[in-house]
């Protein structure tokens, strides 16, 4: 392991090691992509004792963990899990998460990163245990929150029995917690229950005020969608991930539910929908006003806008519709003059947003 060669750039309770950040590199999973500062090979993590190329820890990282394999690489999924850890308590998750985006160059099997960033989660919480919440507010969300996951379970395991309780659950986040925070713990809430959709919202019904009840239910349906948490935990296998032919499933699902409930799930429906109707947003808004409800109905269109603009800066797809000669950027003001009216505003709001962005 790294730990022991990681801890010499450390003076006892502080920090002394800096990362030089210059170039921009990517941590991937199917399912969700986003830039972070990667160091250059030639770039060192440096202190009074010596130094040490950031290449070099990622030639070692691909040392340890190599050799023979088993489908889904298991085995070095769990060697980068145990390594990434120790670098994360050594360093942070910051420049664990770093080193992550440049073994992924190198090697494919890191791509599904999602364990592998539970244990920078788990050694970011060893690292700062009483600043977990603080932690859980700040870390990367990356690999499908794989890090929040980590903190969440370290902590858990401090608890009594070891388990994420209802008396528990509702204190994770607190009051002030940031927008997304619920929706992880909606994903969280159905692993713990193994897939259970009710019995997750019920731990999301404890919740309040209302808006993170609805946050954390919102998670929940998509877990349910995109299933990686499940599939990495093993209640479920990448056959039962819903796919294009699966809306109708996935809309007579949410036809079961009501109120907020009913929102929330009909919210989670584009992330299938713009797959089955190949990110035209026409076809997309026909598809959510089809919802019983106009508050179920409105929560689709406005969430599938923002996937259909963030989603060209990774999708090939998206990428080819929106990329095309004939329409190019006008296509996408013509994606908010389609939304209709009332949410208009709003998608102008997001496209400025995302355009202000560094893709």
């Amino acid at each position: 392991m790294l730990y022991n060669k990681l801890m010499r750039f450390f003076v006892p309770g502080l920090l002394v090691a800096t990362l030089a950040l210059i170039a921009a590199g990517t941590v991937l999973d199917s399912q969700r992509q986003k830039s972070l500062p990667l160091a250059q090979e030639n770039e060192i993590l440096v202190n009074e004792n010596g130094y040490e190329k950031q290449g070099t820890l990622v030639d070692e990282l691909l040392q340890t963990c190599a050799g023979e394999d088993t489908p889904p690489n298991s085995w070095k999924r769990d060697c980068y899990a145990r390594e990434f850890e120790s670098i994360a308590l050594a360093q942070g998750p910051e420049i664990a998460f770093q080193l992550l985006g440049a073994v992924q160059k190198q090697d494919r099997a890191a791509l599904g990163c999602h364990l592998i960033a539970h244990g920078i989660g788990r050694g970011a919480f060893e690292r700062n245990p009483t600043g977990w919440r603080d932690q859980l507010n700040s870390v990367s969300q990356v690999c499908s929150y794989g890090a929040a996951h980590g903190i969440i379970e370290k902590h858990v395991a401090t608890l009594p029995k070891g388990q994420l309780t209802k008396q528990f659950l509702p204190t994770i986040c607190g009051l002030n917690s940031r927008g997304d925070c619920n929706h992880i713990i909606g994903h969280l809430a159905l692993v713990e229950t193994a897939g259970n959709i009710n019995e997750a919202l019920d731990l999301c019904s404890l919740l309040r005020p209302e808006r993170q009840w609805f946050e954390c239910m919102t998670g929940v349906f998509m877990e349910n969608i995109t299933a990686l948490n499940l599939i990495a935990h093993g209640y479920r296998n990448k056959t039962q991930q819903s796919s294009a032919e699966k809306l109708s499933e996935l809309e007579k699902l949410c036809r079961l539910y009501r109120d907020l409930a009913a929102d929330a799930c009909w919210r989670e429906t584009p992330h299938v929908a713009v797959v089955k109707f190949l990110y035209t947003p026409e076809k997309i808004f026909d598809f959510c006003n089809t919802a019983p409800a106009q508050t179920s109905a409105k929560e689709c269109i406005m969430h599938s806008i923002g996937i259909l603009i963030d989603a060209r800066k990774y999708n090939p797809q998206a990428m080819q519709y929106w990329e095309r000669p004939d329409t190019g950027q006008e296509n996408l003001k013509a994606l908010c003059q389609t939304a209709p009216k009332d949410i208009q505003e709003y998608c102008f709001h997001v496209l400025n947003k995302n355009e202000s962005l560094a893709i």
